[in-house]
């Protein structure tokens, strides 16, 4: 019973959220910071793994929330793999106290606060993380929503058309775009518009094409041993859907 009042919160709590989140004069303004930095904001990038970092210190990236989320999320990632035992799913809720609740709140704060031209990386940054947070507990149910099915699409169509300018924005707009690939999966299936943009991926960035590559994208987040799993299957359903010889070769790892 208290299992399912907790579904019927979060899928009530989905559908009250706006599915296209605009700015609102009533909403804070989010700061870029510019350098010198800070201390403290030096000391709170420091948390962050190196593919953050080298975002955060790009100028006009990240806004200081974002970085500040980004350190709580590291924080937690690194812990949630050091404690590894069990799928989140079943050792967690989204209960107001949890941590959890308090990064889904955050991000719909951030959401809310951006420029929708100007920082179309970070709002993909945001509907990743929120998506990844709600997923993770009650995909079946949530995927059912009309809000959590709006941002999936938003954000997928903003990956595929957006173009990184610096090495570092393409590192986290490939780890965000494998966040959204498994959005779109039902069991342990990737659905067509979640193949589609994996293989939009390789197509942009054909280093991915390659396991070894692939494996060392993985290595740069802390990722738990069933996501890191998960990601592993995605990249074989994309190989799977391709009868090139060319896929073949890299696959088993031969050179073309």
């Amino acid at each position: 019973m208290l299992t399912r009042i907790r579904h019927d919160y979060l899928v009530q709590r989905a559908r009250c959220l706006p599915p296209l989140p605009e700015g609102d004069p009533k909403t804070r303004t989010l700061q870029y910071p510019a350098p010198p930095y800070s201390r403290y904001l030096v000391k709170i990038i420091s948390i962050l793994p190196p593919v953050f970092r080298e975002l955060a210190y790009q100028q006009h990236a990240l806004s200081l929330d974002m970085i500040i989320y980004l350190a709580a999320f590291t924080e937690w990632a690194t812990q949630s793999v050091k404690n590894y035992v069990a799928p989140v799913s079943k050792t967690h809720s989204l209960e107001t106290a949890s941590p959890q609740y308090a990064f889904v709140t955050d991000l719909w704060d951030i959401l809310a606060g951006l420029d929708p031209w100007s920082a179309t990386l970070e709002r993909i940054f945001c509907l990743a993380h929120y998506l990844l947070m709600t997923g993770s507990y009650y995909q079946k149910i949530m995927q059912r929503t009309e809000s959590y099915q709006t941002l999936r699409e938003e954000a997928t169509e903003l990956i595929l058309a957006y173009r990184p300018r610096t090495a570092a924005e393409r590192k986290n707009l490939i780890f965000h775009a494998m966040l959204i690939v498994g959005t779109w999966k039902i069991g342990s299936v990737v659905q067509g518009p979640g193949l589609r943009l994996l293989e939009n991926l390789m197509s942009r960035f054909p280093e991915l094409r390659y396991r070894e590559a692939f494996e060392v994208l993985m290595d740069m987040y802390p990722l738990v041993p069933a996501a890191r799993a998960e990601w592993r299957n995605y990249w074989l359903q994309s190989h799977e859907q391709s009868h090139s010889p060319h896929v073949d070769l890299i696959f088993s790892g031969e050179e073309v």
